[in-house]
């Protein structure tokens, strides 16, 4: 979606959107290498020993390395993900929707990425209740929530790019056999 939009950046309404959708799309580019280890686990090289006394999976990766790598750059993400499409809405709710040549437009999530957005939040729940008053959790909830919460973060940014790809191409863009003769 990422490389989508930045091909159509002449149509972007400022030039520094081009920067912020490059941030985007880098940072899933981080997200998907580090998650398969940068090719590790579908070619299935062993990890060199460097890294490997490193890493705590053993991997060829990062994340895995640091906090600084995994937990922060998350962090920062679920921040952006809680203002941008949850507290945002919530205070902007009945205000007027942004023109095409204000920044907002372009930058704030649609509605169409909220559900994603509260997932993002919501798995983590029992998890955290759980550390708070020390409990122990039940099945089915004793799951890792941090790697389901990866993949809705993946997802969140999947559809916040794509959001940003409809708006740019327009009411009718990427959906077939709307409003021309010749789509699909």
């Amino acid at each position: 979606m990422g490389v989508t939009i930045l091909r159509q950046r002449c149509k972007l309404p400022v030039s520094w959107l081009r920067w912020w959708i490059l941030l985007a799309t880098a940072g899933c580019v981080y997200v998907a290498g580090e998650e398969m280890s940068w090719g590790q686990h579908y070619f299935g090289w062993e990890t060199p020993e460097v890294i490997r006394g490193l890493n705590d999976q053993s991997e060829t990766n990062i994340h895995n390395m640091s906090s600084w790598f995994d937990q922060k750059p998350r962090l920062l993400l679920e921040f952006g993900i809680l203002l941008g499409d949850i507290a945002y809405p919530i205070w902007a709710r009945g205000r007027q929707m942004f023109p095409q040549c204000d920044w907002r437009y372009w930058i704030l999530p649609t509605p169409l990425v909220l559900p994603t957005a509260l997932i993002v939040f919501g798995i983590r729940l029992p998890e955290r209740f759980a550390r708070v008053f020390d409990w122990v959790l039940p099945p089915p909830l004793d799951i890792r929530a941090s790697e389901v919460q990866e993949f809705y973060i993946a997802w969140f940014l999947l559809l916040y790019l794509g959001s940003i790809a409809r708006r740019l191409g327009g009411k009718n863009a990427n959906v077939p056999n709307a409003g021309s003769a010749n789509a699909g």
